[in-house]
């Protein structure tokens, strides 16, 4: 997409088979798959970035694989396709279970799950980011991204099972009379106003807004990690417009914007609502529909972008056709996560299912493993297996992570049983100092990447640059 650079990062769950297995914390898990593979570089090698903390590992498809809050989370490389974000999320759900085998000598004790609740009282994280426009600060638009954050739910939901606790925990702090035992979202659920004013999603990320990546990118927590490929990039998409058209200098009506305490009670009720008619208070009591509000960002988006390129039509028709369909009938979006979670769990619910039975169908939607995921009976998730594959050793080739992946592959060729790491970011690569710099995410930087290997290679014994001019050949 046009102007579009960005990624997620995916915080993936990490479910115990047995009683001896819960006994181990998950931050142990995800770091016995980290250190697999910067044993065997299967998948990627280490690095000695101090950011990295000693336990990660910089991905030879331009991604990253470290531990986080007890969790493996995996960051997908920069993307400029649509298609490539699916792409590239499932690829870090297979290399994650093959590590989890690796790790375990072919017997796994944990399933990995990369949805964004453990259906009891936490939430994990599933992050978003958009290369921001020169000089500009996104951290400025987010009060007019937040309307279209909230009611992006109504097709960005990954769907859940709330526990019997979960439902009774929201009832205590939510204005609702009653609370379903099915939401259309996850991380909706938890969004709070702390103490100091900043809106969050779980205990510690800001909703919008953070400045953790100086500045440079929009940062996105309230989403949900999607299994399905459309709900994947529509979410994507239709964020990436909005945020374009806000960079160019356009707002939304400013009755739209909330107080924070009203946001979250918009991002609850929407998420809550099983009767799929969304509304979206504003703080004097008034009430907009949800997509009624999708529907001024889609019209304004539409004139701006239309006929620009293929995956911004992709994106406008899918967004219109979304809306359509939710506002007649909301089952038949059938490429949606929640539909097809909501579906799903009323059929089991109707054969008398338990509540702790249905949630262990959740779980199954969002499991990392394609052979014991439910949508290997359902028809798939839509991604391409065969892209799939490839895309957990192989960049994309139209951004700044093509020469980052070429960068470690060839590393990873020449080490040997040298123990020297090299030094990796999302903009550098040092190796006994020899810098490839990558600053710019939309270059691809190939002339620098054959640079860097010259360079690397002239630096090295005579036998080992032999022994990787043969494997060339």
């Amino acid at each position: 997409m046009e102007r579009y650079v960005g990624g997620t990062e995916i915080q993936q769950g990490v479910i115990p088979l047995s009683a001896d297995a819960a006994k181990t914390a998950p931050q142990d898990v995800a770091t016995k798959l980290i250190q697999a593979n910067n044993k065997m570089r299967l998948y990627g090698i280490g690095s000695s970035n101090p950011a990295d903390g000693g336990a990660a590992s910089r991905l030879f498809n331009g991604g990253l694989l470290y531990p986080d809050l007890q969790h493996p989370e995996y960051a997908t490389p920069e993307c400029r396709d649509l298609d490539d974000i699916p792409i590239f999320e499932m690829a870090g759900r297979r290399l994650t279970e093959s590590l989890l085998k690796l790790a375990t000598y072919g017997q796994p004790t944990h399933i990995i799950v990369a949805n964004n609740h453990d259906h009891h009282n936490a939430t994990f994280a599933y992050h978003e980011n958009y290369l921001a426009g020169d000089n500009k600060n996104p951290n400025a638009l987010a009060d007019y991204l937040l309307p279209f954050l909230v009611t992006r739910t109504i097709f960005a939901g990954a769907g859940l099972v709330l526990s019997d606790k979960l439902q009774k925990k929201l009832k205590k702090e939510s204005q609702l009379k009653s609370v379903p035992g099915f939401s259309i979202a996850q991380r909706s659920l938890w969004a709070t106003v702390k103490a100091d004013g900043t809106l969050c999603i779980g205990n510690y990320s800001r909703l919008v807004g953070a400045n953790r990546h100086n500045g440079k990118l929009l940062h996105i927590t309230s989403g949900d990690a999607n299994v399905l490929a459309d709900t994947t990039k529509l979410k994507i998409g239709t964020t990436a417009l909005v945020h374009q058209m806000l960079e160019d200098g356009w707002t939304p009506p400013e009755e739209l914007r909330t107080q924070l305490h009203q946001t979250v009670d918009n991002l609850r009720r929407i998420a809550l609502n099983n009767t799929f008619n969304w509304d979206y208070k504003l703080d004097k009591g008034n009430v907009v529909p949800a997509i009624t509000i999708q529907r001024m960002y889609l019209e304004e988006a539409k004139k701006r972008f239309k006929g620009r390129d293929k995956d911004t039509d992709w994106t406008l028709e899918m967004w219109e056709k979304t809306l359509d369909t939710l506002e007649t009938n909301p089952l038949k979006a059938d490429w949606l996560d929640w539909v097809n979670k909501f579906k799903l769990i009323n059929r089991f619910d109707a054969k008398g299912w338990t509540r702790d039975e249905l949630i262990r169908v959740d779980l199954a939607f969002h499991i990392a493993n394609p052979y014991k995921s439910i949508h290997r009976l359902l028809g798939g998730t839509g991604v391409d297996e065969t892209a799939i594959m490839k895309a957990r050793n192989t960049p994309p080739q139209n951004t700044r992570a093509a020469a980052r992946g070429g960068a470690l592959s060839f590393l990873d060729q020449i080490l040997g049983k040298d123990t020297a790491l090299p030094v990796v970011s999302w903009e550098l690569v040092s190796f006994k100092g020899k810098n490839l710099y990558t600053p710019d995410s939309h270059q691809t930087y190939q002339k620098e990447l054959a640079d860097f290997k010259k360079q690397v290679l002239a630096a090295q014994d005579k036998s080992r640059f032999q022994f990787w001019q043969r494997s060339q050949t």
